[in-house]
């Protein structure tokens, strides 16, 4: 015989049931996780919840307020003045700029457990929302004209969540906001008047994550701060006022995820940053007055993401950076004033990207890369190299470079311009034809290297390559026939290339992929003399032939075109060549 549950716990098991039928949703911020409900599922919901009412008229609104079988009420620029059904469940204003809201507008809404009153336009928020016991859901996103909270907000004690992200007008919490012990996220995004926060915030035993992102007047957190130990998850990025964390912060021994980017304030951080022992991921980027990292820092071994990219003070790394084994990915790009790299850098076994563009610690460099034997994406690119001295650093380069065999991208844009300037041909190649030893490489950028006169033909032995760029290299006069051969390239960038005279592309045989026709995507300002292209047999279509035209467009003076013996080509001359 079949069980037959309570309304109520029906209802919670069709939830649970819905909620795993939603779907991931892309997102640019790694720290987020957004959702989307399959549109069947959204069909069916609302065809099964038939005490829902969608309010877009005024004549609605004595049905709405009396009607004890509403639930779900959808308010749209509706006036809501009187007292509501003591029924309903959730509430969702949208677009109500008009929304006047009465001291007594909830009085009698006491199961009310969702409020959604984003965008609406009002100076303050009723008393009678604090009678509201049930209430998990308060969202008051984008109420940019709201100046303030009600002093007993803190009576909502079954509140899981609030969305006050854009109220710019809001410049305090009140005391009250301690006694939301159930709290797991609150979002102040945004709140670009908020001064500071009250020492009962570090009441919040129960909260999880906390967005005070883009909040410009913030300029310290209360000492009480460090008791929100349940804390994984929190955002200070755009703080810029932010001087810096306090002591008790290293108490945040759940925290797995902290964002202080463009914090430009924060100068250091305290001995006790090192006891956030679970701590996963850090952004730091363009915290530019931030000058050194204490010794602890090593002490966050379960670290795998480190963004330090436009810290242009941070003069040091601590040598017990090569503590944290466990790092997959740094980003140290544009840090100028990093004039070397600690010793046991090179411990980092597991990494598998760093990013070293726009750099200048060249002292330790080489010893550093030549530990790094996992790493898959290396970028070198514009080296902030003016000095003499410097060019042996990155010349001691080569050795370690070979020793990176599983790279799969590598960025060297600009980066061999000053060794090339004060070497000769035969000594170039040898930096070069390390990389062909990179049996795993798929992406290759050499662009902007001034000095470049031609490539050896090694790098066709990169049977993985998939994209070259040669943009920009002034001086280079020839490609290898062998490099165009590499089956797997998909495209050579040879963009203002201006002293390259002859070119040979081949033809790829339809794959099934997007870039299936020629490897070549920018020949823009190439001034060739001569362009071949090989194995045109493997054009098979008038469409293909149109988007090697449009690819090529006049890019060369003489254009030679060649078919492998033997085949049988169905595409004539006139055809590729059109009018």
């Amino acid at each position: 015989m079949p069980k037959i549950l309570p309304l109520n716990l029906a209802g919670q098991h069709i939830f649970n049931t819905l909620i795993l039928l939603l779907q991931t949703s892309g997102s640019a911020d790694k720290s987020t996780t957004w959702f989307t409900v399959n549109h069947m599922v959204h069909d069916l919901a609302k065809q099964v919840m038939h005490d829902i009412y969608d309010t877009k008229e005024t004549s609605y609104q004595q049905e709405l307020c009396s009607n004890n079988d509403c639930r779900y009420v959808l308010l749209t620029d509706l006036k809501l003045s009187s007292k509501l059904s003591a029924q309903i469940r959730a509430l969702r204003c949208v677009g109500s700029g008009k929304m006047d809201l009465s001291d007594d507008s909830f009085s009698f809404s006491k199961c009310l457990s969702v409020l959604d009153l984003n965008g609406t336009s009002m100076l303050n928020l009723p008393n009678s929302i604090c009678q509201l016991r049930h209430l998990g859901y308060l969202n008051l996103s984008g109420c940019s004209g709201l100046l303030n909270l009600p002093d007993s907000l803190g009576d909502l004690l079954n509140l899981l969540y609030i969305d006050l992200s854009g109220c710019c007008g809001v410049r305090n919490l009140p005391d009250s906001v301690g006694k939301l012990i159930n709290l797991a996220h609150i979002d102040l995004s945004g709140c670009s008047g908020l001064v500071n926060l009250p020492d009962s915030f570090g009441k919040l035993k129960n909260l999880l994550h906390i967005d005070l992102s883009r909040c410009p007047g913030l300029v310290n957190l209360p000492d009480s701060f460090g008791k929100l130990t349940s804390l994984k998850h929190i955002d200070l990025s755009d703080c810029s006022e932010l001087e810096k964390l306090p002591q008790s912060f290293g108490k945040l021994t759940n925290l797995v995820h902290i964002n202080l980017s463009r914090c430009s304030g924060i100068v250091s951080l305290s001995p006790s940053f090192g006891k956030l022992m679970y701590l996963l991921h850090i952004n730091l980027s363009d915290c530019s007055g931030l000058v050194n990292l204490p010794e602890s820092f090593g002490n966050l071994t379960n670290l795998v993401h480190i963004n330090f990219s436009g810290c242009c003070g941070l003069l040091n790394l601590p040598e017990s950076f090569g503590n944290l084994i466990n790092l997959l990915h740094i980003d140290l790009s544009c840090c100028h004033g990093l004039g070397k790299l600690p010793e046991s850098f090179g411990k980092l076994k597991n990494l598998v990207h760093l990013d070293l563009s726009f750099w200048s610690c060249f002292e330790g460099v080489e010893k550093a890369l030549g530990g790094l034997t996992n790493l898959q994406h290396l970028n070198l690119s514009h080296p902030c190299c003016y000095l003499a001295q410097q060019q042996s650093c990155l010349e001691g380069l080569k050795d370690a470079l070979g020793q990176l065999t599983k790279i799969e991208y590598l960025n060297l844009s600009m980066f061999l311009n000053p060794i090339f300037y004060s070497e000769s041909v035969e000594r170039t190649h040898g930096i070069i034809e390390r990389i062909s030893g990179f049996s795993s490489l798929e992406h290759l950028d050499l662009s902007h290297n001034r000095f470049l006169h031609d490539l050896p033909e090694s790098l066709g032995e990169l049977n993985n390559l998939q994209t070259l760029d040669l943009s920009g290299c002034i001086r280079l006069k020839s490609i290898a026939k062998r490099i165009g051969e590499i089956r797997s390239l998909q495209s050579i960038n040879v963009r203002n290339c201006r002293s390259l005279k002859s070119c040979e592309l081949v033809v790829k045989p339809d794959n099934g992929e997007a870039y299936r026709n020629t490897n070549i995507v920018e020949l823009e300002n190439a001034n060739l003399e001569e362009l071949e292209i090989s194995c045109l047999e493997n054009v098979k279509s008038t469409e293909d032939a149109r988007q090697i035209r449009r690819s090529l467009g006049g890019a060369a003076q003489k254009w030679k075109l060649c078919w492998t013996a033997g085949s049988q080509g169905s595409m004539d001359v006139n055809a590729l060549l059109g009018e």
